[in-house]
């Protein structure tokens, strides 16, 4: 099948990194950006490159929409006049749902295709997103599936759940990222090189992530492993609570639901 990512920014442009990562056959990708500039990153990676909306749309089976959230009804509008008949339209924004879209569409004249309302996070780009989907009328579609597991985990959700795991999985990407500079920022105050800090303090997250990832492994148990009566670890923990940490996070997904 063929899948159009129109909008190569943050989340289309990594997902165009990762689908052709992942060894998808570039030939069946289609970056489509009005502006040629987002579409230079690709020119050597054999998909094929279009500043035409409408062309990406018409050549494609599976049409990602990867624009602006204020810009998402506009181009269905726009795509609406095509046969849309056996396509698949992705929103990568919960903002615009299901219903909206097919509204649009109906409203326009068009032909009703399959829509779905998909959020991955910008770790597409490596291959380690954690991707939720929204169907239209909730089942699966295995060629979307099938193309978001190319760049990570896939899990199949009710659209009214959409944005609590954006906050948790797509929003999540920055919280984790601005852990990682804090704790950059406090090791240079400490005496280490920026780029030293950085790749100890991501390299630390990371090993945290994978020992979580293991079967019976709970984060609490993880943490008093390393935290022992009047030692240095706890003295840290209990500073980043007084400092408000936990419900500052806590905080911080809650507003993401606003």
């Amino acid at each position: 099948m063929t899948t159009a990512i129109i909008g190569i920014g943050s989340m289309g442009g990594a997902l165009a990194r990762g689908f052709l990562a992942s060894g998808m056959e570039p030939s069946t990708l289609i970056l489509c950006n009005r502006t040629p500039s987002k579409l230079e990153p690709f020119k050597a990676s054999g998909a094929v490159l279009t500043t035409d909306c409408h062309e990406a749309a018409q050549a494609a089976d599976i049409i990602l929409l990867g624009v602006g959230h204020d810009d998402i009804e506009g181009m269905v509008e726009e795509i609406a006049s095509i046969d849309l008949t056996g396509k698949i339209i992705v929103s990568l924004g919960a903002g615009t749902g299901t219903d909206t879209i097919h509204e649009i569409i109906r409203i326009e004249g068009g032909t009703q295709p399959a829509v779905a309302v998909a959020i991955p996070n910008t770790a597409a780009a490596v291959c380690r997103s954690t991707t939720f989907i929204a169907y239209d009328n909730f089942d699966p579609v295995p060629e979307v599936e099938q193309l978001f597991e190319r760049v990570g985990s896939v899990t199949t959700v009710f659209e009214s759940e959409l944005p609590v795991y954006t906050a948790l999985a797509s929003c999540g990407i920055a919280f984790a990222m601005r852990y990682i500079r804090a704790a950059t920022v406090a090791g240079v105050e400490l005496g280490v090189r920026a780029s030293e800090a950085q790749r100890i303090v991501a390299s630390t997250v990371a090993g945290a992530a994978a020992l979580r990832s293991q079967d019976g492994v709970h984060a609490e148990a993880e943490i008093d492993k390393v935290t022992t009566a009047g030692g240095i670890t706890i003295r840290g923990l209990n500073a980043m609570e007084t400092a408000g940490f936990t419900g500052s996070v806590i905080a911080a997904h809650k507003a993401c639901r606003k």
